[in-house]
């Protein structure tokens, strides 16, 4: 069966199909591209030649997967973090209800068959999959549902419902990854558990969910906790960015953008310009690329 193009499928921007094809008109956009060998091997040497706090980082990254039920494979790759010819491939994905959208397994696949490709292709260097949790996403109401296929084929909605005030408004959740799951997780734990068809993998699947969306764990725990089940034995790292250990090493780059604000803001306007003539702007510009949590509040300039 003959491959179909990106560009006759719907909903994909000309920009995303340029660059899947390799357009050469792209390169003043994008450093290198993914489909010219000597530029990843130009690109792993400049890694290669960077200074990084490996040490304090696969510290932090240990003591987190320890409570994220990571095996044995995991951790040997956090260890061969610390050495120079390792690289991290990385993805991502905001902490949903239940793993969140399906493309969120095939981002973590994706990730996964780079490692091996890019080893083999690179025999002196190392691979490691690493998944960026986005749990300081502040937009419950996106995070807090998903979709499943019931008995009869229909989609059905899972919602784990915002906790609301005596005055029925919602109460202010903070980060999502800092929720906890209070007893309402269990109706939708039976929702699932009555909708889903009943395969040879329902009982598995059911204790493998049930175990990490439990009431007293986290939205980010109950997601990484479920991401290690599905992939127990590829050694995948997670990062949870709400660890203030992983802010204190982020802190040059704050302490930056806070003495250089506009400068970041001004790159990003002017590329948008060009971007613009024939494509669309791909992020909108702030006066500065900072916000702050306070009191279940996030604050931006």
């Amino acid at each position: 069966m003959p491959p179909i193009s990106f560009n006759e499928l719907p909903y994909f921007s000309d920009l995303f199909c340029d660059y899947i094809n390799g357009n050469p008109a792209l390169k003043k956009f994008y450093n290198g591209s993914f489909k010219s060998q000597e530029d990843i091997a130009a690109h792993i040497e400049h890694l290669r030649n960077q200074t990084y706090q490996r040490n304090a980082l696969t510290d932090i990254l240990a003591l987190q997967n320890k409570t994220f039920h990571a095996r044995e494979q995991t951790f040997a790759h956090i260890e061969q973090l610390r050495e120079p010819d390792t690289f991290a491939i990385v993805t991502g994905q905001q902490v949903g209800l239940f793993g969140g959208p399906l493309y969120t397994i095939y981002k973590i696949i994706t990730a996964l068959q780079l490692c091996e490709s890019l080893a083999a292709q690179h025999p002196g260097s190392k691979f490691v999959p690493v998944f960026w949790l986005e749990s300081e996403d502040h937009d419950l109401d996106e995070a807090n549902h998903t979709y499943v296929l019931d008995h009869a084929g229909a989609l059905l909605k899972l919602e784990y419902e915002r906790e609301r005030g005596t005055d029925g408004n919602p109460v202010l959740s903070g980060s999502v990854g800092s929720v906890i799951f209070d007893e309402r997780i269990k109706a939708v734990l039976e929702s699932i558990e009555k909708n889903l068809n009943q395969t040879e993998f329902h009982p598995d699947v059911m204790k493998l969910i049930s175990q990490s969306y439990a009431v007293g764990n986290s939205f980010v725990r109950a997601f990484a906790m479920l991401l290690q089940g599905i992939f127990p034995e590829e050694g995948l790292i997670l990062l949870d960015p709400m660890d203030k250990n992983i802010k204190k090493l982020l802190a040059p780059v704050f302490r930056c953008e806070l003495e250089t604000t506009p400068r970041v803001s001004e790159a990003v306007i002017s590329q948008s310009a060009l971007l613009e003539i024939n494509y669309h702007a791909q992020v909108k510009a702030r006066s500065i690329n900072l916000f702050m949590l306070w009191k279940k509040r996030a604050f931006r300039n």
